[in-house]
């Protein structure tokens, strides 16, 4: 290992999460074990982190976890794969963990519903402050906002009480928007103001006052288009 990049070795290991021993019981130790032999691995060299991310590493651990079937993830494992990311070096890497694991919205309906608030809740109050070149490189506002909106729309059809989910997501939306806004991002969050529910369209103009009264680049675009605001009062 330490004269190779091979952690991509111990990739498979993620497929045996749902297979059982002969005893028809299930090793919950594996997943969080599996986790810590690829973060002790990564940890080698700068070598063996570019090999991992030439080789689509965190993607495919991605794809392995979403086809997993017994196997539920635990706030364990999103905090374990989360301590990952200080310790790698490759941005490349980092941007691929982030995308593909941490801010995955369709790993994320793996977890139950607990699990699910708390990791939206760090994502609102620490990933997204620690963080904020990478997820600029992640998501864009507009794509972040469908992505926000797809989630919604399957809690209400399964009849979820949405208000902390809810309200941590458009935090974290609002926290993206102050990093990064253009002009189509404006238009895509005016015409979701405008259809969606009133306690959501009340988020948005939430969003537009916190980055009025913010110093960031984000007040420039919404200057320039000051005019489309007007379309909220109708």
């Amino acid at each position: 290992l330490i004269s190779g990049d091979k952690a991509d070795l111990f990739i498979p290991l993620f497929s045996f999460f749902d297979m059982p021993t002969i005893e028809e019981k299930y090793l919950l130790q594996v997943p969080d074990l599996t986790i810590d032999l690829i973060m002790a691995t990564l940890s080698i060299s700068e070598d063996v982190e570019l090999a991992f991310e030439n080789k689509s590493g965190f993607q495919i651990i991605s794809h392995l976890l979403l086809e997993t079937k017994i196997f539920k993830p635990t706030y364990s494992t999103y905090n374990r794969l989360f301590m990952l990311l200080p310790t790698l070096t490759n941005e490349k890497l980092k941007i691929s963990l982030m995308k593909y694991i941490l801010v995955n919205f369709s790993l994320l309906a793996k977890y139950d519903r607990v699990n699910q608030e708390r990791i939206i809740k760090h994502w609102s109050r620490v990933l997204v402050y620690e963080n904020q070149n990478l997820l600029a490189k992640v998501w864009t506002v507009k794509k972040l906002l469908c992505a926000i909106e797809q989630f919604i729309e399957r809690k209400v059809q399964q009849n979820e009480n949405l208000f902390d989910i809810q309200a941590n997501l458009f935090k974290l939306l609002t926290m993206v928007a102050s990093i990064q806004l253009t002009k189509d991002d404006l238009d895509a969050l005016i015409c979701f103001a405008l259809k969606c529910s009133d306690d959501q369209s009340i988020h948005i103009l939430h969003l537009f006052d916190e980055i009025v009264r913010s110093e960031s680049k984000a007040v420039e675009v919404i200057k320039e288009n000051v005019g489309k605001l007007y379309q909220l009062h109708k």
